[in-house]
């Protein structure tokens, strides 16, 4: 039977962390979460990162306890119940297909700040197409392709941190919350999108040498790197132009850098937010791919999902299936609804992820650390709008449906071939 194969190694993890924190939520949803909370998105920066880690700790233990690929799916199966990790793969799997929306119509807009002619949504359908052809070629290319866009796209990040410091302005801080601690805590539920990326070398276990002690590393590496970063950006981001004007753009970081007058800057933050929008699509799309083939292993999904190729050592089917189910959702939502929807899903299944480390009979943690990170993720994902809570609800609705039919004709099946044994 072909195995996947283990290739990566403890930086190719820290980037695989950074790579999927640092993209659409820095350099696109800064503007829509400054709309809620204004200059006090300091705080909620800071609220998403403290819910992060705890979830963090939770993962970092279930992964030493299970080192399979399927992250939450695997370890709510082994732990609660196959229903509930059933619908914590669901609910992975839409929230990457949704993010997915969010990412490549993130690029697509500031692509158009170079090319203003191109249709947003066909560019972005187009994205999708190169980032599945990328990862068909197998975990070591997209790795190394992931490690380079990473340096990129922190050094112009610390490029933007350095030239916007020199501009900031103290007014622009005041009123700090205009809209009080809901406020915060909805821009934290937002930002909240952007840290999940955190977990992603869970979803490669398999493909990552020496899992049970360089995942941990790598998580907490990569978290505490992109945390860095976020703070930095976004107090300069509201120091130069105000959170008003940074919640009138879906270009939030390149607006804010204009205000230095350094004619060439806004372009080089332009290019910023294209890699790291890019770099984080290929990060997601590889987890998903492996989330969907671990699901289909055990049958919960489509066993075809499962197949390994020999060459590649890639589950090229669920690849392909990734790219085809992202490229249709990008067609139906617009971006910020997408992803209101999205950190509802990610929030709701992290909520399962600390459940899980909270029913662990061998803890290696204080239990208050995950029953924290239960009450705070579920508390996150509350404070989203009501419409995309519904949406977000619907669609999970549609995961229960889907598994107790399954689970229905299976029984069905089976009790089928033991009357025609005992017939025969």
């Amino acid at each position: 039977m072909v195995q996947l194969r283990r290739t990566l190694n403890l930086f190719d993890t820290i980037s695989l962390s950074i790579g999927a924190i640092v993209g659409a939520g820095i350099f696109v949803l800064t503007g829509l979460a400054s709309q809620v909370a204004g200059p006090a998105l300091i705080l909620s920066v800071l609220i998403a990162s403290f819910v992060a880690t705890l979830t963090a700790i939770s993962i970092s233990n279930l992964v030493r306890a299970f080192p399979k690929e399927g992250g939450e799916y695997e370890y709510g199966y082994k732990i609660l119940s196959p229903f509930a990790g059933f619908i914590s793969g669901w609910m992975w799997t839409l929230n990457k297909m949704v993010a997915g929306g969010v990412l490549v119509l993130g690029f697509a807009t500031y692509l158009s700040a170079f090319f203003p002619f191109i249709p947003l949504k066909e560019t972005a359908v187009t994205l999708i197409g190169l980032v599945t052809l990328i990862n068909h070629r197998g975990v070591r290319t997209i790795g190394t392709a992931i490690d380079f866009l990473v340096i990129l796209k922190l050094s112009i990040l610390i490029f933007f941190i350095v030239l916007g410091s020199l501009f900031i302005k103290a007014d622009n801080f005041f009123p700090f919350a205009p809209q009080g601690v809901g406020g915060v805590l909805h821009a934290a539920a937002i930002i909240f999108f952007a840290y999940v990326g955190f977990a992603r070398p869970v979803y490669l276990v398999e493909e990552i040498k020496n899992p049970r002690k360089n995942i941990p590393k790598g998580i907490f590496l990569g978290l505490s790197i992109s945390t860095v970063i976020y703070l930095l950006v976004t107090i300069v981001a509201i120091g130069l132009v105000g959170s008003s004007s940074l919640a009138r753009t879906d270009s939030p970081l390149a607006i804010a850098i204009a205000s230095t007058n350094v004619n060439w800057a806004p372009n080089l933050i332009v290019l910023g937010g294209l890699i790291a929008t890019f770099s984080v699509l290929l990060d997601d799309n590889l987890a998903l791919s492996r989330m969907i083939f671990a699901i289909g292993r055990k049958g919960d999904y489509p066993k075809w999902f499962a197949k390994i190729e020999k060459k590649s050592r890639a589950p090229r089917r669920a690849i392909l299936a990734t790219g085809m189910i992202t490229a249709i959702l990008t067609f139906l939502f617009d971006l910020r609804q997408l992803a209101e929807v999205a950190s509802f899903l990610i929030l709701t299944y992290f909520a399962l992820v600390n459940l899980s480390a909270i029913k662990m009979e061998k803890k290696k943690l204080p239990a208050i650390i995950p029953v924290i990170g239960f009450i705070g993720t579920l508390s996150l994902a509350l404070s989203l709008a009501v419409k995309n809570i519904i949406i977000g609800l619907l669609l999970i609705s549609i995961g229960i449906v889907y598994f107790h039919l399954k689970r229905s004709a299976s029984g069905t099946v089976k009790r089928n071939v033991i009357h025609i044994t005992e017939s025969g």
